[in-house]
């Protein structure tokens, strides 16, 4: 296929998988939203094709992790039908497919595109999910007053705001990436609907980014492995910490910083893990996890609760098990550490991930993507 054409398909598929989430909300889809699930099957062939040397960085970033996935993919199927009474699933396809898609047609956009045209493709993005909330608000009928009780309330302990929306976990994003390229009013725009968007754990990761954007000296220590270590270890102490949260260790703790109960605080889902805790089987191989998909399998066949599981980074622990997740946290801590975009939103990816399912939203992990092969290809150290 021609070069061209390849380019074509590839960004205007990534833009249509990127925003079919948003638009069923206010377009009625139907069937039409299930083409995403065709999406690797239809880009996988382009990512063996040769690649330009000026993005080595970039494409050994993809590479690693597409092959880790592959091997969690391969685990998965294994472990469903060796040992969970259960097997393979619905839900099992599902996740699998969430978790190649913006991995794979990024890698794409990334080896076929200039950095100019993966710009353009990221304000297209930012363009059309600034869009989508307009709409949202025009069509819940929003009034001024419910634009402004998002800045007169305590975000902290407040968990419900009319002005809400999915977007907010996506905008963080853009205003890092229009941050570092230092266009200002982009950035701004980005941060206002991120705190209208009323997301408090995407509120909370803009701000935590923005000071490591400002203040952490990056180029002080220049071993990308060492950054992978730290990503690995703190990650690895943030899922035990979770184990923790689940018990009800932290809940006084949790009361006494806040003023409410450890479940109001996380909106209900300590209930839901819990539910999950409960029914749970311990790792099949010592050090392996459960597989892709395990958790919602629990939820959706075993306790009938058509859900999903709110809290994608103890899931991963869960489902990947500690050494292929410690694998992740390595890859990704190592590439995050080449400039302060990657840092940044690879920070903001880990954030998002504590409270929502950020992983297996392919709005979100296709604005990562994107923006971390952009920050790889440039590969400066500021």
């Amino acid at each position: 296929m021609n070069n061209r054409y390849l380019n074509i398909f590839l960004i205007y598929g990534a833009i249509f998988l990127a925003l079919i989430g948003p638009m069923s909300i206010i377009l009625p889809l139907g069937p039409l939203k299930d083409l995403r699930f065709l999406s690797p099957l239809l880009a996988a062939p382009f990512i063996f094709i040769s690649f330009k040397s000026y993005k080595y960085e970039a494409n050994k970033y993809f590479k690693q992790l597409f092959f880790l996935f592959l091997f969690v993919a391969v685990y998965t199927i294994f472990v469903s039908f060796i040992f969970h009474e259960i097997g393979f699933t619905y839900r099992n396809i599902v996740n699998l497919i969430l978790l190649f898609t913006p991995l794979v047609f990024s890698w794409g956009i990334i080896n076929y595109s200039t950095p100019k045209q993966i710009d353009r493709i990221i304000k297209t993005l930012f363009y059309a999910f600034s869009l989508f909330y307009v709409v949202e608000l025009f069509r819940g009928g929003i009034s001024f007053g419910a634009l402004l009780q998002v800045f007169q309330s305590n975000i902290v302990t407040e968990s419900y705001y009319d002005t809400e929306s999915g977007v907010s976990l996506i905008m963080g994003f853009y205003f890092l990436y229009f941050l570092h390229n230092k266009k200002y009013r982009y950035a701004a725009a980005a941060a206002l609907i991120t705190i209208l968007g009323a997301k408090r754990i995407a509120i909370f990761g803009v701000f935590i980014c923005t000071m490591f954007y400002v203040f952490f000296p990056l180029k002080t220590i220049k071993s990308k492995s060492f950054y992978g270590w730290v990503f690995l270890i703190v990650g690895t102490l943030i899922a035990i910490t979770w184990d923790g949260i689940i018990s009800g260790t932290f809940n006084q703790f949790v009361q006494n910083l806040t003023g409410i109960s450890a479940d109001r605080f996380f909106m209900g889902r300590l209930n839901r893990f819990q539910v999950v805790f409960a029914n749970a089987t311990e790792f099949p191989i010592w050090g392996a996890g459960l597989g892709l998909g395990y958790i919602e399998n629990i939820l959706y066949y075993e306790v009938k609760w058509a859900t999903a599981f709110h809290g994608d980074f103890y899931r991963l622990y869960l489902e990947l098990g500690p050494i292929l997740f410690g694998i992740w946290l390595y890859i990704t801590g190592k590439f995050a550490s080449l400039n302060k975009l990657a840092l940044t939103i690879t920070l903001l990816v880990i954030i998002l991930l504590q409270t929502d399912n950020a992983f297996i939203y392919n709005r979100i992990m296709f604005s990562y993507y994107l923006m971390m092969g952009y920050a790889l290809i440039q590969n400066k150290s500021n």
